[in-house]
Order: C-alpha cells, then sequence, then structure tokens
C-alpha cells in the first residue's frame, strides 16, 4: 500500500511491504529475508519524479507475526498535484523470486496541516510497522514520525493519558525514537499545541462529519452491510426510520475493539474505505462508488495485495481485472462488459444481498 499526504511545500509517501510478501527462509532456526524494493514514481506523462533502488534484511524467531508487520519506506517530494503512477519491482535475493506491481493514485483532495504520525517499531537491527493494539516484547524501541506545514508551539507523545516526551522547542518535523517497554499499547496520542489549542492523534471528529454530512442513516446501514454478519443484516433492516441511528451507533460500540479508548479503529477503517471507495469509483451521474462492484469488496477486505489487468478487449473476452488476497485466500475477477469502465464482479452472488 501506497500513502500519500500534502503538507506545506512536500509531498510525503510511505510505502508499506507486508512480511508475509518477502518470503522468508529458515535459517539456523532464525527466518531470513533479504529484499531489494526498485520503486519508480511516475506523473501522468510517465516522468520519472522518483526512483530508488534499495536492499533491506530482516531476520525474526518467530514467523507467527509475519502477517502482522509491514517493512516501511518513506519518500518526501516537492508538492505533487497531478496522479500519479507506480511501479514496484520486490526481487527476493536469497530466492531469485520477482514480483512485480503496478498501481496509480489520484492527488489529496486538499493540502493537510500534519501527516498522520507514522509508527517504525525497531528491533536490533530491524524496522516495521503494525497495528494497535500492540504487543511491547516485540520491539525495545519506537521511531515517531510527523511533518508539519507551520512549526507547532509544542508537541506532548502521550501514552494512556500520561506524557511520555514533550518539546517546547521543536525546530523542526518530528522525529523521535524512544524506548518500548514490555507491555501492550493500546495507542500512542501525538498532541500538537499551536497556542492555546491542540490538535490530537486521535482526534477524528471532522474525519466522522465528513462521512456523517455525506451519507444519511440509511445509506450508512446499506454500508454496513457489506461487511455485517446475516443476523446484524436482519436485524438492521427491520429498524424503522427513527431507530436507524440508534442502529449504527450501537453496532460500533459492539465491534469497538478498544472501547476503553475514545476512539474507534475498526469504524476508523470502515469509513476510510468507503470514502475512498466512493472517490475510486464512482460513476458519476450513476452510481456511488461503495454500490459498486469494486468498492464493496475494498470495503469488505481492503486494498488487494496484488492486481492483474488486462485491458485490450478481444473478440472473447472482456477487459478485466483480477485481484488477489493471499491473507485470505481469494481472488475476485471483474469485467468490463459494458465497455465504459464499470468492472462488475464476475461473481456477483458473493456480495449480493438483495
Amino acid at each position: 500500500m501506497l500513502q500519500h499526504e500534502h503538507v506545506g511545500e512536500y509531498s510525503y509517501f510511505t510505502l508499506f511491504i507486508p512480511y508475509e510478501n518477502l518470503h522468508f527462509q529458515l535459517q539456523d532456526s532464525v527466518y531470513v529475508s533479504k529484499t531489494e524494493i526498485d520503486l519508480y514514481l511516475l506523473d501522468e506523462n510517465d516522468k520519472v519524479l522518483y526512483h530508488d533502488l534499495d536492499t533491506f534484511s530482516i531476520q525474526i524467531s518467530d514467523n507467527s507475526v509475519i502477517r502482522q508487520f509491514a517493512y516501511p519506506v518513506i519518500i518526501r517530494l516537492d508538492a505533487i498535484d497531478c496522479g500519479i503512477q507506480g511501479h514496484l519491482k520486490l526481487t527476493n535475493l536469497l530466492q531469485g523470486t520477482r514480483k512485480s506491481e503496478k498501481f496509480s493514485m489520484k492527488p489529496p483532495s486538499e493540502p493537510l496541516f500534519q501527516t498522520t504520525p507514522l509508527y517504525i517499531f525497531q528491533d536490533s537491527e530491524n524496522r516495521f510497522v503494525t497495528k494497535f493494539p500492540f504487543n511491547g516484547e516485540f520491539a525495545d524501541s519506537i521511531t515517531i514520525i510527523q511533518h508539519y506545514s507551520v512549526i507547532p508551539d509544542s508537541v506532548h507523545v502521550m501514552v494512556e493519558d500520561i506524557a511520555v516526551w514533550k518539546s517546547d522547542q521543536l525546530a523542526q518535523d518530528l522525529d523521535i525514537t524512544l524506548p518500548v517497554e514490555d507491555r501492550i499499547y493500546n495507542g500512542i496520542d501525538i498532541r500538537t499545541f499551536l497556542g492555546t489549542r491542540f490538535i490530537s492523534s486521535h482526534d477524528r471528529e471532522p474525519f466522522y462529519s465528513l462521512y456523517d454530512s455525506r451519507y444519511t442513516p440509511k445509506e450508512q446501514i446499506r454500508q454496513l452491510e457489506i461487511i455485517m454478519l446475516s443476523a446484524d443484516i436482519h436485524l438492521a433492516r427491520s429498524a424503522k426510520d427513527d431507530e436507524v441511528k440508534e442502529f449504527v451507533s450501537d453496532y460500533w460500540k459492539r465491534n469497538d475493539p478498544t472501547p476503553e479508548t475514545e476512539y474507534n479503529e475498526n469504524r476508523e477503517l470502515f469509513i476510510s474505505r468507503v470514502l475512498e471507495a466512493d472517490k475510486r469509483y464512482s460513476l458519476k451521474g450513476f452510481i456511488p462508488g461503495w454500490k459498486t462492484d469494486q468498492g464493496k469488496i475494498l470495503i469488505k477486505y481492503g486494498e488487494p495485495e496484488y492486481v492483474y489487468e488486462e485491458s485490450f478487449p478481444t473478440d472473447t473476452l472482456y477487459p478485466y481485472i483480477i485481484w488477489y488476497y493471499y491473507s485470505y485466500d481469494k481472488r475476485f475477477v471483474f469485467y468490463d462488459k459494458k465497455g465504459f469502465g464499470y468492472y462488475e464482479l464476475d461473481q456477483k452472488w458473493y456480495i449480493d444481498r438483495d
């Protein structure tokens, strides 16, 4: 997955390479991977914006954590306000195998004040990102990175409402390394102060407000049906008009992995996927992106781990795209049978619940 954030005069890209795509080998009771990354970023006219060839090695003693971790590659470029294309090639230097991927990204809708905090855990020479809650026994330190368009007056790093680091004289972007204790971390809050006001990395109200203002409670329930179990779908469809909003709220309360905190990671992930589906797959005046087959699969499973596309039709074959989800042992084939970029799932029964 490639993340693009536009802050101030720069565009920040973070490439996340899942450990499970790196093919570890067992050597002397240690799982080893050595990978070469060849990454190109091009603009809409195929002009090269960025190219780098790099190599990294990872050694872990427990391969059960492979699916939880990803290796980060951080890139800073002058602000980019156009769509980009990416070409990524991963070469396993121990096995000689290669994996290639092409992808495209639209520019961010508007510049941000700050980037999303990036938490890079280290264990000896290994580095990885992962989701919270996180077990501290897998790392000995954490590097926290965040970029700003305006240098804040102060920054506080909070763990369970306790300040573990703060600076009132931040001369540049946040880039600090702190020790990690042998404990469970449910989250880290970066509080950025500007005068008397502060912005918390856990403050998602603008994010929620955008979603709530865009979709009615009935539309939110229809979106939830994409991920809900059959029993919940039955309850959702039996809810009366004045009960719909309460049903949505109760659903997220039941599906909050960290109810002791103020934010709900599952809800945030779901909302971000709905908004992304609309941005990518909406057909103006015809159908919103979250109602398309591609949008529904994106909402339910997230970004595909590999994409294959055949854009040139023949007399017997429509243009098609295949999404591979290796961690789910699934693949989805979409055909453009109507010929105007509206890709429909081959096995419609999989997502149609009407």
